[in-house]
């Protein structure tokens, strides 16, 4: 496996193993315009994880979707540190961040085929958040993706998001979660799941997919799950297969709702 997305899947695990000590988790989605340095403008669309470690330092992992232009569709991982600056006792908040971004770029090649190309790059991010009542919020996102070798990008997207926490927010000097009062297993469950397998061609075919899902809690914050998928039949690839992934999870509203990222062969 490559070491940035080891680093980026401990990362993540990290972030939501610590959810119930630190002091904020924002979900965003976005949505906007990619620019380019020289193939032109797209589409993009961005899922945005941040976890506030303190007033004013902040941490994110992120999936981006660049959109296509031509001879490139590329996505990929971010992983930033934030400098934070709230206002209007936490209501406004600028911030501004930087750090790895790790990309899938499917690339058409001049015989028809395609081309797939992985690859890290520096990320540089702004954003402003309002919020607009005691768990939704209002973001405007800037990022500069920059590949020493590969096209660069500018994307300007805005979104809304949804705050987690066992308080209201905004609370002027409290920015997050009080502990729990009690920790959580997960119980066993069986879930059953459908949807649709993408491949990575300059094409993207496409076919129904399906799953079964064992899961069970090991501890306070540590899922394992047990998996069959099938990725369907879309013409060139078919392929199915077992998993095993540890999962770190959070629980919010009593333990209603629950929020985890896996990893695993």
């Amino acid at each position: 496996m490559h070491p940035f997305r080891q680093a980026l899947k401990l990362a993540m695990l990290s972030l939501l193993l610590a959810g119930p000590w630190l002091r904020a988790q924002e979900l965003t989605l976005l949505g906007g315009v990619m620019r380019t340095d020289s193939t032109g403008s797209s589409y993009t669309w961005q899922v945005d994880y941040r976890q506030n470690f303190t007033d004013y330092f902040a941490g994110s992992v992120a999936y981006i979707n660049e959109g296509h232009v031509p001879d490139h569709h590329r996505d990929g991982n971010a992983l930033e540190a934030w400098g934070r600056l709230p206002f209007w006792q936490d209501r406004v908040a600028i911030s501004v961040g930087a750090g790895a971004y790790y990309f899938y770029d499917t690339q058409y090649a001049p015989d028809g085929s395609s081309a797939n190309v992985h690859g890290t790059a520096p990320i540089y991010s702004f954003s402003a958040t309002g919020y607009l009542s005691n768990r939704w919020f209002y973001r405007l996102m800037i990022n500069r993706i920059a590949p020493a070798h590969e096209i660069q990008t500018t994307t300007t997207a805005v979104g809304v998001g949804f705050w987690f926490g066992r308080d209201q927010k905004p609370v002027p000097g409290k920015l997050g979660d009080a502990p729990p009062m009690q920790d959580y297993v997960t119980g066993s469950e069986l879930t059953a799941f459908g949807g649709q397998s993408v491949v990575n061609t300059f094409l993207s075919e496409k076919a129904r997919a399906y799953a079964l899902e064992y899961r069970s809690g090991i501890m306070p914050h540590l899922d394992w799950t047990a998996t069959a998928v099938y990725e369907g039949d879309p013409e060139i690839v078919r392929r199915n297969g077992l998993a095993s992934q540890l999962w770190a999870v959070n629980t919010f509203f009593n333990d209603r709702v629950s929020v985890g990222i896996g990893a695993g062969p």
